[in-house]
């Protein structure tokens, strides 16, 4: 078994935000989700600029 620092269920955009920076900084993240990705269903489609901040600082704007 594999131990963990952290557990995050749900892997929306602001769950994947948080497990993205927590491993950064060194934490053992373990993100969980029901569904399978890529998922039909489009979730955060919207970005606030604070969203458009906070993905220019984890340095990954240019990839979504």
């Amino acid at each position: 078994m594999k131990d963990y620092d952290t557990i995050i269920s749900g892997a929306g955009s602001a769950s994947c935000s948080a497990a993205l920076s927590l491993a950064r900084k060194g934490y053992r993240v373990l993100l969980l989700d029901q569904e399978r990705f890529p998922r039909d269903n489009i979730c955060g489609d919207g970005l606030s600029p604070a969203s458009v901040l906070l993905l220019e600082d984890l340095g990954i704007i240019d990839s979504i």
